[in-house]
């Protein structure tokens, strides 16, 4: 991010401005999904997105003005919500069918973190030393603004490996193959929680997408605004030099990274309700951490990590949870993704202009104070559907009672 500042010749304040394109795209692009994704060819639609990304990111830096940055960015992030978008709903199709659904959906969102914890390192390599608490003639010189450069382009040399499966499977898709009936293709036995999905009704479902909706809002931000300032956090607060400053992002990414490897396992266990509890409680916990940087770096270390631990399996939890109780269909997964690009949208803005009024540290005060909405937003959300899964068995067990009695019942909205 401080390199990028520099190279653009601009401010904090002026490149957080970056972050509602990165909203406004995503959002776009999680729709435009949601709309497709039941129409089109699915890994078609991948591999499009995926190589829009490359081309986009590569570009970015080129842009030579704020304004042509934020442009390719927004169109990367919109196909980065498309594929996000989609790539939920793939799964949760493809592994519906499973006992295991829960430990492969952990193990698609930990794959997908891999990249970001190598990221910082890809773009370490091509930035100069330099402290950008002094003005230094090296800092804008054309072989810094160079190594930034290519460091965009080596990323994206390395998404555009990623359409290689898509394409593969698009491909042997075309020929005709002989269906085969297997144990695994049998549906699975009807549980407590299918019970549940099926007795939530039209109505109920839109209230509780709708708060849904707010849930991943907050949880989007949090992780956008930690992963995207805390590098220039370290920067401008601690004093550490730009060159130092991307480990302090892999360390965040590095505790994601180990937390969705973990959760792969624990999910067996753990439901995805007692998952996203002790997600949000380590978040408040990380936070409260961070507020004692000032007086030891391992706070800092210790916080930082903690958060990407708590993060790690926080959105797949949701997603999870929402799946037993509702049929998460392309414009359903859309709901989450496109709540998360306004958290991002309106939080990034926000600390960045807290960044350069007040104090580095607004980026704890704020988080912090969101953590404990986010806790209190998802008692909510479980009191509700607890309630409407309740009334839904009542009428479900009064209709059973009348067609035993060979009374015909009368017209439910639950079917």
């Amino acid at each position: 991010m401080v390199p990028m500042e520099e190279v653009l010749s601009t401010d904090t304040k002026t490149f957080s401005y970056t972050f509602p394109g990165l909203g406004i795209g995503y959002m776009i692009g999680a729709v435009v999904c949601g709309v497709c994704i039941a129409r089109v060819n699915q890994e078609a639609l991948f591999v499009i997105s995926t190589l829009l990304t490359a081309a986009a990111t590569a570009a970015a830096p080129f842009s030579g003005h704020i304004a042509g940055f934020i442009a390719l960015i927004t169109l990367q992030s919109a196909a980065m919500g498309c594929i996000d978008t989609g790539a939920n709903v793939y799964g949760l199709a493809l592994w519906s069918h499973l006992r295991f659904q829960e430990p492969l959906m952990q193990a698609l969102h930990c794959v997908w973190c891999v990249g970001a914890t190598v990221g910082p390192f890809v773009v370490q390599l091509f930035i100069p030393p330099n402290n950008v608490t002094q003005e230094l003639p090296k800092a804008t010189s054309p072989t810094a603004h160079y190594g930034v450069e290519f460091s965009y382009i080596a990323i994206a040399f390395l998404v555009t490996f990623m359409a290689i499966p898509f394409t593969i499977v698009f491909i042997t898709s075309r020929f005709p193959h002989k269906s085969q009936t297997t144990e695994t293709q049998k549906p699975k036995p009807v549980d407590e929680e299918d019970i549940e999905m099926v007795t939530i009704t039209t109505w109920s479902r839109w209230i509780l997408l709708a708060m849904l909706f707010v849930l991943s809002a907050l949880y989007y931000s949090l992780e956008c605004t930690t992963s995207n300032f805390i590098s220039a956090f370290t920067v401008k607060h601690l004093s550490w030099e730009a060159i130092d400053a991307p480990f302090i992002a892999s360390v965040y990414w590095a505790g994601l990274g180990i937390g969705r490897f973990v959760n792969i396992f624990v999910s067996v266990i753990l439901t995805p309700a007692s998952m996203l509890l002790i997600n949000i409680c380590l978040i408040i916990s990380s936070f409260i951490i961070l507020l004692l940087v000032d007086y030891s770096i391992w706070c800092l270390w210790f916080g930082v990590a903690l958060a990407g631990y708590g993060m790690s399996s926080t959105f797949v939890s949701i997603v999870l949870w929402a799946s037993k109780r509702m049929t998460i269909t392309g414009m359903a997964a859309a709901v989450f993704v496109v709540g998360g690009s306004v958290g991002c949208t309106v939080c990034a803005p926000v600390i960045g202009l807290l960044f350069n009024l007040f104090t580095p540290m607004s980026l704890i005060y704020v988080n912090l104070c969101v953590s404990v909405m986010l806790l209190m937003l998802f008692f909510l959300v479980s009191f509700f559907a607890k309630m409407k899964v309740k009334h839904g068995r009542r009428e479900r067990s009064v209709s059973i009672e009348k067609i035993a009695l060979n009374v015909k019942p009368e017209k439910s909205a639950i079917s």
